[in-house]
């Protein structure tokens, strides 16, 4: 099991990828994307999009706001390790230079790209990850803001029944106010839906969809679910002994993960493209 992002490249990917293949006793890769393991995403999310139709719009937005106040004051208490070996810390520091080196080609490693690729694989890895799977790969990047400590893009996506042109917003950021907001939301001609996630960091907290559509009286009805109070991480740890245990296919590979790393690269592309 790799906790997401799986990591930080596309040839590092690559090299995980090769050695899967290559390990002894049928050995697989299961990333970490806890978020597409809860009840209300794979049952209840999931089923009230594909009653939409034609998607018209959507937004992936994670506003996670001062983690440490979440965890001060909800009994996590955390403890913090300290048998780290003598040179761990460069070792990490030389590592992470190379993946770098590997996710901006040929171009000059500065402070505000590794803000950006580090940013893209904490918070933005959930995002994303669940827009693609309930939206698939998107045709193209329109545009990308970067202004450490938000980041927002537009994709370009095509609706994948009719081929007809949608746009999704990605934004994201951290800031001082103590309300975790993420949530990705999908809007169609008569309907529009949207799961709220709140802090994984307090275990058990409720995941939500909202759904609001027009009924046939032309009125507004609002309905709220919650597909389960079962905690996020509960629910993917069960996936995955059924995965190695059992021999469940795995939904979140590494190949799949892989797909994450291919849109940044396209993001990074259209932030050059911007601020040339």
């Amino acid at each position: 099991m790799i906790e997401k992002p799986i990591t930080l490249s596309l040839p590092s990917a690559q090299r995980i990828i090769d050695a899967e293949q290559q390990a002894p006793n049928g050995a697989r890769v299961f990333v970490g994307y806890m978020r597409r393991y809860a009840k209300s995403f794979t049952q209840t999310f999931k089923r009230e999009v594909d009653g939409i139709g034609r998607v018209l719009y959507a937004r992936a937005r994670d506003f996670s706001g001062p983690n440490s106040k979440f965890v001060n004051e909800s009994g996590t208490f955390q403890v913090k390790n300290t048998d780290f070996p003598d040179g761990a810390g460069e070792e990490r520091q030389k590592r992470l230079q190379v993946l770098f080196e590997e996710a901006f080609p040929g171009q000059p490693i500065t402070q505000d790209r590794i803000q950006f690729c580090r940013f893209l694989g904490s918070l933005g890895s959930h995002d994303i990850s669940l827009m693609r799977e309930v939206l698939g790969f998107p045709e193209s990047v329109a545009g990308v803001s970067a202004n450490e400590p938000f980041y927002s893009a537009i994709f370009n996506y095509k609706n994948r029944t009719s081929g007809e042109p949608f746009s999704v917003t990605y934004e994201s950021g951290i800031d001082g106010v103590p309300d975790f907001d993420a949530h990705l939301a999908v809007y169609g001609e008569k309907k529009r839906v949207m799961i709220k996630y709140d802090s994984p960091y307090v275990k058990g907290l409720p995941i939500k969809v909202t759904v609001q559509e027009l009924n046939e009286s032309g009125e507004i009805e609002t309905r709220e679910m919650l597909g389960s109070y079962e905690d996020a991480y509960t629910a993917e740890l069960q996936e995955l002994f059924e995965c190695l245990r059992n021999g469940k296919e795995i939904k979140t590979t590494a190949r799949d993960a892989m797909e994450e790393l291919r849109l940044y690269d396209m993001i990074y592309e259209r932030w050059n493209k911007d601020r040339a």
